[in-house]
């Protein structure tokens, strides 16, 4: 759930991709021209959204951000915003003795108070490059036991009559993982470079193709897992803390594209593969079809979504004998996810902006999902291989 290569131990790590598409599918689908050649409107946003799943995980995660256009060619963007858990893997994390591994309980925490509480501030700027545009922001996000210093930056650029667009990112991200019952502090890098390329293929039909590619460096591991593994010899189960490699390179290829099927609807098709060097590999398909009622008073939009992955390399469902590298993450084992998506959004005018202010300059939007995955072998804590989850999102925007 952060933009750096930390990932919320007790959160559900496709819940950014969720929240970011339930925010652009509109403007994408029915806006098939090159966009992001304009520097972003003055405006003014809040998001609230909220996650629940069956292994006992609750995320409440309020936004807020601003942009503001400084001169004809400089804008500037601020954001912040709360990320809460409760019932987080702390709570249900061992407490793993560093020296002989051993575990002397099972269970901390109350499941009634925010365990894990992130804050999260960003800001950048967008500034015209001849007929491009580039931006720069900076993030930083911090919690009793990680934080996270990152630096984001991207160009578009347009060619032959903005009918084609080129797209480049880096992502440099440096985070320290500081366990609670621990008493060191170690490091975590990432590196992430983009390049894409947006086609208006005609006026009602829109393609893009998107390649990224991630390292990772340093502590890749959940200091909160527990690998229990039976000691034959001394007739015990003996627990010891799971081990990545400190290296890890990612790669992902995306393609979708975008019709507009009549003046009042659109579907979108999408496929991405993915591959990593732990032997992890995954694809991805979507579909989402939207339909503006009531003479664009209202937009209602269907998405599913599924998704395949196989097993890293050093995953087993169970070990025999410790080993170099050993895990009991049930992302790095083989399974598959189905989400379903409702999305909706509504112009001020609707509500006459709500009483407060112009409704004219007011949008309101949201979605609500039900996302399932199964997994070849049972999660570690929770002894299911079934996860089932509920995904909500209610977002306001404002120009001014």
């Amino acid at each position: 759930m952060r933009i750096g290569s930390g990932q919320r131990r007790g959160g559900a790590p496709f819940l950014t991709q969720l929240l970011t598409a339930a925010s652009l599918a509109t403007a994408l689908v029915f806006s098939p021209s090159s966009a992001g050649l304009s520097l972003p409107e003055d405006l003014l946003q809040f998001e609230f959204n909220h996650y629940t799943g069956s292994f006992g995980v609750d995320v409440l995660y309020p936004a807020v951000s601003v942009q503001k256009q400084i001169t004809e060619n400089l804008s500037v963007s601020g954001r912040y915003l709360v990320d809460a858990i409760t019932s987080a893997s702390m709570r249900s994390r061992f407490d793993v003795d560093g020296v002989t591994s051993a575990t002397t309980q099972s269970s901390g925490g109350d499941e009634h108070t925010f365990e894990e509480v992130r804050h999260e501030v960003g800001g950048g700027i967008a500034r015209r490059l001849g007929s491009g545009i580039g931006n720069l922001h900076g993030i930083y996000s911090t919690e009793n036991d990680y934080s996270s210093r990152s630096v984001v930056a991207s160009i578009s650029y347009p060619l032959w009559d903005q009918n084609t667009e080129l797209h480049a990112g880096l992502v440099r991200s440096w985070d320290e993982v500081s366990p609670v019952h621990r008493d060191w502090t170690r490091k975590k890098d990432l590196t992430k470079v983009r390049a894409g390329w947006t086609q208006v293929l005609t006026t009602r039909m829109i393609a893009q193709v998107n390649y990224t590619r991630t390292h990772m460096t340093g502590y890749l591991s959940d200091p909160y897992h527990v690998v229990s593994i039976l000691d034959l010899d001394r007739q015990e189960v003996v627990n010891y803390e799971a081990v990545h490699p400190d290296r890890r390179d990612r790669s992902a290829i995306g393609m979708s594209m975008k019709v507009k099927s009549s003046d009042d609807s659109a579907v979108e098709f999408g496929y991405r593969r993915y591959w990593d060097s732990w032997s992890v590999d995954s694809d991805t398909i979507h579909a989402l079809y939207q339909q503006r009622l009531f003479q664009g008073g209202l937009t209602l939009g269907l998405e599913v979504r599924g998704y395949s992955q196989g097993r890293a390399g050093f995953f087993r469902p169970e070990y025999d004998a410790p080993e170099q590298h050993m895990t009991v993450d049930i992302r790095l084992e083989t399974g598959r996810s189905m989400e379903y998506t409702l999305r909706w959004s509504l112009p001020g005018t609707v509500v006459h902006g709500l009483g407060i202010v112009d409704g004219t300059a007011l949008d309101l939007d949201g979605s609500f999902g039900f996302y399932r995955r199964k997994t070849t072998t049972a999660d570690w804590h929770s002894r299911s291989r079934e996860l089932n989850a509920l995904v909500s999102r209610v977002g306001f925007r404002y120009r001014y």
